[in-house]
């Protein structure tokens, strides 16, 4: 796994945290 793709899933997770 890449380390980029670490921080897109984190993005993700915040996404639907504020949706």
């Amino acid at each position: 796994m890449k380390m980029g793709n670490v921080e897109q899933y984190n993005c993700r997770l915040e996404d639907k945290s504020t949706l």
